[in-house]
């Protein structure tokens, strides 16, 4: 019964009367929980139920030091469930990027309920010796991803955004590092945080549009989320532009 926010600057005043509204669901408290005031924590008065969706609205009142206010005011989350085998999928893949500019993995949350990203891990297989990489975290920090939605993961979001500008900016999230990414083949993994199998994508860069004079830059996207990522069919080259 519990939920956490976490605002991009300070915001110093705060409430649960007037604030915030989450449907019928009601309020006890919402506290800071760090000192430059921009991660709160709020209490109802009712455990949330599993499999639930729900949408948290924030008021106009809610506003930073400087008296802005916030440019999207309705979340949805819910209690995540544990990912299963093709819960979560891959969905593009940017492997051979420009010259000092980032990888780049999309996923595509196929199931029915939200999942919580830094319960997975990835990973990539060596495919001449078919050795494993040392296994990295999906996100390091809790991200519920909701069904039916989409989430970009890159060391460089900043750069990634400046090269692609028709890309959503809210949709791309940093991360530490990602597995090793081969411009001419590779083979990634997604496990769960028990290193059981959730997905896999195999990739060469044959399986570019043939008539492309140079792939630099261009990922690989599925023709639709729910073909297998392990087959080459299910892959073709995205638009240059995007």
């Amino acid at each position: 019964r519990t939920i956490t926010i976490n605002f991009s600057e300070p915001v110093f005043e705060i409430g649960i009367t007037g604030y915030l509204e989450c449907g019928n669901l009601t309020f006890i408290s919402i506290t800071p929980t760090d000192s430059l005031r921009k991660r709160y924590t709020t209490t109802l008065t009712e455990d949330l139920e599993p499999g639930k969706i729900y949408s948290l609205c924030i008021s106009d009142k809610v506003v930073d030091h400087a008296g802005n206010m916030a440019t999207n005011y309705e979340f949805t989350f819910g209690l995540p469930f544990p990912a299963e085998r093709n819960d979560l999928i891959f969905n593009e893949l940017l492997f051979n990027p420009f010259i000092d500019e980032p990888d780049f993995l999309e996923f595509y949350n196929l199931s029915e309920h939200p999942l919580d990203l830094s319960r997975l891990k990835l990973a990539s297989i060596d495919t001449d010796k078919g050795d494993t990489s040392t296994v990295v975290n999906l996100y390091p920090s809790q991200m519920c991803l909701m069904p039916g939605s989409y989430i970009v993961v890159t060391t460089d979001p900043t750069t990634l955004v400046n090269r692609y500008p028709e890309s959503d900016p809210e949709r791309i999230f940093k991360v530490p590092s990602l597995p090793s990414m081969p411009d001419k083949e590779g083979h990634l993994l997604l496990l769960t945080d028990h290193l059981e199998f959730i997905d896999e994508a195999i990739y060469t860069d044959k399986m570019h549009f043939s008539l492309l004079a140079e792939t630099e830059g261009i990922s690989l996207e599925k023709i639709r989320p729910e073909l297998p990522s392990n087959e080459s069919s299910s892959w073709h080259s995205a638009a240059e532009s995007v």
